[in-house]
């Protein structure tokens, strides 16, 4: 099994044994931005541009009212 790159947090306390317990955080978001920017061949500058675009066209429209 290969080993998760995800950050181990301790929370919650086991009171029977003494110990916390492991909480793993997860990047599902991340994950299905990589694999969309991956597919249009994109590099992460060209998803910067493309979001900056986008941001821009909803201001624009936000601003007509």
């Amino acid at each position: 099994m290969a080993a998760s790159s995800c950050p181990v947090f301790w929370a919650g306390f086991d009171s029977e044994h003494g110990t916390f317990e492991a909480v793993k955080q997860r990047n599902f978001i991340g994950r299905s931005v990589s694999r969309w920017r991956n597919e249009r061949g994109w590099t992460q500058d060209d998803l910067a541009v493309e979001l900056q675009l986008a941001v821009g066209a909803i201001e624009q429209d936000l601003s007509r009212g």
